[in-house]
């Protein structure tokens, strides 16, 4: 069941009910802190991951998003606001010919219907 020779060692210990030793352990701990603070140092000067970018990076992002949509909204609406204010009363056929009442915007179909208001 159990191939490594330590672990099978460890676990006849335990069946014979011989108590466990973490003196070395505990002997350890200052060296674990000293080699975890160096790490620590030592990763400070180390380039951030992209965790770390984007924590930084995302905020900013959506307050330039927010500005760039509130100035394009404040832009469109001036611009509505002069072209309804300029622009001459529109007929229903203008509106559903998607044009200024003249043609229906698409070149070939307006020289067909011309052709067919020439031949009467």
């Amino acid at each position: 069941m159990i191939d490594d020779p330590a672990a099978r060692k460890a676990m006849r210990a335990a069946e014979r009910g011989i108590h466990a030793d973490a003196s070395r352990l505990v002997a350890s701990v200052p060296g674990l802190m000293r080699e975890a603070r160096r790490r620590r140092i030592e990763g400070r000067g180390a380039s951030p991951s992209l965790a770390q970018l984007a924590t930084w990076a995302l905020p900013r992002l959506a307050a330039a998003t927010a500005v760039a949509v509130i100035a394009a909204t404040w832009i469109v609406s001036r611009e509505r606001g002069d072209a309804a204010a300029a622009s001459t009363p529109t007929t229903v056929e203008s509106v559903i010919l998607g044009g200024n009442g003249d043609g229906t915007g698409d070149v070939v179909f307006d020289a067909l219907l011309d052709v067919r208001r020439s031949d009467g």
